[in-house]
């Protein structure tokens, strides 16, 4: 899929999250926004999609530490579930990183492979926030007593 494609779903998406989902909806929205234009940022800035790169890596580290604390507080069950794509995201470059032979074509699946299954989830965890809240509102956070 081309880049362009990938950023108007994120842009449909998150639009959609920020003005539809609760608490937890517009977290993750802004947070994937905000990680694939820096993402995006270190790409422009090393000229191509090099085999590997420790910028991208760490930004793709911590979006699956952050994304992992928002689903351990929020009353939702799919913020695991992206954050469990994002790690597996994440371990699939450091398997990059530690082959012998580095192909970039490997490294680009590693890196997007996971990005249509995430929006396809936070969509759907949107979409199901806004369906039940249509007649009773309901908790964004867990509170631990």
């Amino acid at each position: 899929m081309s880049p362009t494609f990938f950023f108007a779903t994120l842009g449909l998406v998150s639009l959609l999250a920020i003005l539809r989902g609760g608490a937890p909806e517009r977290w993750v929205a802004l947070i994937l926004l905000l990680t694939a234009v820096a993402d995006l940022a270190f790409v422009v800035t090393a000229g191509e999609m090099v085999t590997r790169d420790i910028r991208i890596l760490v930004l793709d580290c911590a979006l699956a530490v952050t994304i992992t604390i928002i689903a351990l507080h929020a009353e939702r069950y799919w913020p695991m579930l992206i954050a469990a794509f994002l790690i597996v995201g994440a371990e699939m470059q450091i398997g990059v990183w530690l082959a012998p032979v580095h192909k970039q074509q490997v490294y680009k699946v590693a890196h997007a492979a996971s990005a249509y299954p995430i929006l396809l989830t936070l969509l759907t965890g949107t979409l199901r926030h806004w369906w039940r809240t249509r007649r009773i509102p309901e908790r964004d956070w867990t509170v631990f007593r």
